[in-house]
Order: structure tokens, then C-alpha cells, then sequence
């Protein structure tokens, strides 16, 4: 009788910690993770994520880090000089650095 109300218990609490278990959403932009600085404080770093590039007649525009970006606006202290197909071309006093889609997307041939 007492191994099976342990097991009992015992099962119960598996199960509940399993229920509490944190699960991840696969589309959430990724972060990485903390990093140490010099002086040992742990401190969290953003990467810059592109997720999307929209193209109309007249206007292109960006989605980095969750926000809608269009060339002239400044992104992280750096101006968005250029918007192409599959990347984001940035302009900062240290010079130009570029952000580029997560997965370009392929263009297939008509058959």
C-alpha cells in the first residue's frame, strides 16, 4: 500500500512538473543569449534580425527586430541607406554594415 500512494505521488508531481515546463515558440524572433562583460555582470544581447522586406511601386520597407523600418529612417544609431531584396544596407560613423534576411526566399523557374 505505501509503494503504490508513493508512486502515486510520485507520478503526480512528474506530471505537473511536465504541465509548468516552459514551451518555446518557434517563430519568436532569436536573441542571443547573455553574454559577461569585462566586469563580470552578466548583461543580455539583441542581435539585429531582419525578418521581412516589402517592395511597393513607390516605397520599400523593412521589419528589424519587430519594427517597420524604410530607407532614411536610423535603426540602432545607424541610418538605413538601402533596402534590397534580401538585405538592409546600414550607414554609421564607423562605416557601413549590412543586415541580411533569415532564410532569402528562392525564386523558382516557371516550367
Amino acid at each position: 500500500m505505501v509503494k503504490l500512494v508513493f508512486t502515486t505521488i510520485l507520478i503526480f508531481y512528474s506530471l505537473q512538473s511536465l504541465a509548468l515546463e516552459r514551451i518555446s515558440d518557434p517563430t519568436r524572433p532569436a536573441y542571443m543569449p547573455s553574454t559577461k562583460s569585462k566586469a563580470g555582470k552578466s548583461k543580455q544581447v539583441k542581435r539585429q534580425l531582419l525578418t521581412a522586406i516589402f517592395f511597393t511601386q513607390n516605397n520599400r520597407r523593412a521589419i528589424i527586430n519587430d519594427q517597420l523600418y524604410q530607407t532614411g529612417d536610423i535603426f540602432s544609431g545607424k541610418k538605413i541607406i538601402s533596402i534590397k531584396e534580401n538585405k538592409v544596407l546600414l550607414k554609421s560613423a564607423t562605416g557601413t554594415s549590412q543586415l541580411t534576411l533569415i532564410k532569402p526566399i528562392k525564386k523558382m523557374k516557371k516550367q
